[in-house]
């Protein structure tokens, strides 16, 4: 399966942090976060499936590390 880069888009509303991207149905995806660039990073949420080709994870922004990758399998 050819799973395309994934290109992220950050925003801040009302105390959330929410990252959006273009989906592929034919993946799964794995939200990693870490309060440093060089890691560890430790998953947040797994398995994320969109039939609608629209990614997308939301947190409190207080509470949400530093950085995050997002893994497609």
């Amino acid at each position: 399966m050819d799973i395309p880069e994934i290109k992220i888009t950050v925003s801040m509303a009302n105390g959330d942090i929410t990252l959006n991207w273009e989906a592929s149905p034919a993946a799964s995806y794995t939200v990693k976060a870490s309060g440093s660039v060089a890691g560890p990073y430790e998953p947040v949420v797994e398995a994320l499936k969109f039939d609608d080709g629209s990614g997308t994870f939301s947190t409190k922004a207080d509470q949400a590390a530093g950085v995050f990758i997002i893994q497609a399998k």
